[in-house]
C-alpha cells in the first residue's frame, strides 16, 4: 500500500490493491499520531485493516464525517483507524467526537489502549 498528502495535508489518499481509499482531515490527524507514536510501518497496517473494516464501521457509525469524494475513491474515517487498533466502538466514537474532530487534535493513543494491528 502507498500513500500520499492531498488538500494541503489535510487528507490522506490510500492506494491499494487498484483502489484509492481518502481519509479526511479527522483521519489524516489519527494516521500521524500513528505514525509520530508507533511507526510508519504501524500507521499502514492500521490503514490497511481500517479499509476492511469499513464495512462493517459503515454500519456501527452510519452518520459520522465522511471526507469529500471524488467519483473512483472510497472513503476511510476515523472510527476505522481507531477499531483497527483495537479500540471500542464507545472509545472511537470519544475519540472521534471529542478529540479528532477539532482542528488541531491529537491524542496519546496508548493510553486509550490503543495498539497497531501487526506490521
Amino acid at each position: 500500500m502507498n500513500w500520499e498528502h492531498d488538500r494541503g495535508g489535510r487528507g490522506t489518499l490510500f492506494y491499494c490493491e487498484g483502489h484509492v481509499y481518502r481519509a479526511g482531515a479527522r483521519s489524516t490527524r489519527c494516521f500521524h499520531d500513528i505514525r509520530n507514536q508507533f511507526s510508519e510501518a504501524d500507521a499502514l497496517a492500521t490503514a490497511l485493516r481500517a479499509i476492511s473494516l469499513m464495512p462493517e464501521v459503515e454500519k456501527i457509525f452510519p452518520d459520522a464525517p465522511r471526507p469529500q469524494l471524488k467519483q473512483e475513491e472510497e472513503p476511510v474515517i476515523v472510527a476505522a483507524f481507531l477499531l483497527a487498533g483495537g479500540l471500542t466502538p464507545d472509545q472511537a466514537r470519544k475519540l472521534a467526537d471529542f478529540v479528532y474532530s477539532k482542528a488541531d487534535g491529537s491524542a496519546e493513543l496508548s493510553t486509550h489502549g490503543f495498539r497497531p494491528p501487526s506490521a
